[in-house]
């Protein structure tokens, strides 16, 4: 007697006395030992018998192309006939987000028919899919029956975008060299991607200084006319190369050359080899002492 739906497993097998049990039994030659056999459920209608499946992996962005599949069995003892078969979807706002209809299916009793489409994410955020189906002249059928263990439902998460992301509207960027660039869009993108020894904190409302590529705010000599600064260690550019006191002469090197022989600067006025700003020497000599 069968008592349960689903795929039975038979074989040949004997034990003989004393022994232990033989299940893979020689046989001659286009003699089989095994037989299977798949019992319906005792359901007179279509059954799910693969669960809905989004065969991309997570994570899932705006734009992307998803493709799903399920299977589905006529339990019935008649053919039917669907004139919809697809798997229904609901997007982040509840509108209707269904996957490609498939038409005019015809399955005989026990005749398995599988699903398989795509569609494109147009929203981020949650989405709710189920198998779905309309017969000729029939309502719509949102809940399939299973068999044990199988789903018939599959919810998704789709995110605005990629990694971390984040997109600004502005207008056309100019230069991106910290040394010549003057306006406030390309400034601002220098901004993500540069540092300097120091900078103004934007939350103070006092504006103070802050270091960042510096370890501190660096100390004066007793004749205040050396003043040294301490960096960070262990910091690299984007490209991997190590950040050190090499670095920063290499920057105020590569300044006092574009002010003398680069075609002037934005930023400072030279005057006999000095770094000025409004008149007032800012660097007249870069001693570095590296271990």
């Amino acid at each position: 007697t069968l008592s349960k739906p689903g795929l039975y497993h038979y074989f040949c097998a004997y034990k003989r006395s004393g022994g232990d049990w033989n299940t893979a039994i020689p046989t001659l030659p286009g003699v089989l030992n095994t037989v299977d056999i798949y019992v319906n459920p005792l359901i007179l209608e279509p059954v799910i018998i693969q669960s809905l499946e989004i065969i991309d992996p997570a994570p899932h962005y705006l734009g992307d192309i998803i493709t799903a599949k399920f299977s589905i069995i006529n339990n019935d003892i008649q053919p039917i006939t669907f004139e919809i078969l697809t798997i229904g979807g609901r997007d982040p706002d509840g509108q209707v987000a269904d996957f490609p209809w498939h038409t005019g299916i015809t399955l005989n009793p026990g005749e398995i028919y599988d699903y398989y489409n795509s569609v494109t994410l147009s929203k981020s955020g949650l989405y709710h899919y189920f198998c779905a189906y309309k017969r000729l002249g029939g309502d719509w059928n949102t809940g399939i029956p299973t068999l044990p263990g199988v789903t018939n439902v599959k919810d998704i998460w789709v995110e605005l975008f990629q990694g971390d992301t984040f997109r600004v509207g502005t207008y056309g960027i100019g230069d991106l060299d910290p040394h010549f660039t003057w306006e406030l869009t390309s400034m601002g993108v220098i901004e993500q991607v540069c540092e300097g020894l120091y900078a103004y904190d934007l939350g103070d409302p006092s504006l103070r200084i802050t270091p960042r590529l510096a370890l501190d705010h660096g100390t004066w000599s007793a004749s205040n006319l050396e003043y040294t600064v301490h960096l960070r260690q262990g910091i690299t550019f984007h490209d991997g190369t190590l950040f050190d006191a090499y670095a920063v002469k290499f920057s105020f090197d590569r300044l006092k050359y574009f002010m003398t022989e680069g075609g002037g600067s934005n930023v400072t006025t030279p005057l006999k080899g000095l770094y000025y700003f409004k008149g007032q020497p800012i660097i007249n000599r870069v001693e570095l002492s590296i271990p």
